[in-house]
């Protein structure tokens, strides 16, 4: 799905289906980064870093 700006995104539930149809090594962190992804991260990357920060209680 194409959104403005010409980014790309795809709906919550897709997301969480993608990621739980990944193999169980990356499972996990897929779930994790599909949670916490929002349509107000700027891009991929963003939504990867706040996963990572999110591991951390001082950045909640």
């Amino acid at each position: 799905m194409r959104e403005a700006r010409g980014r790309y995104a795809l709906p919550g539930a897709e997301l969480l289906r993608r990621a739980e149809a990944m193999p169980g090594r990356y499972r996990t962190r897929c779930l994790r980064v599909a949670g916490l992804a929002d349509g107000a991260a700027a891009n991929p990357f963003e939504s990867v870093l706040r996963a990572v920060a999110w591991r951390f209680p001082a950045s909640r």
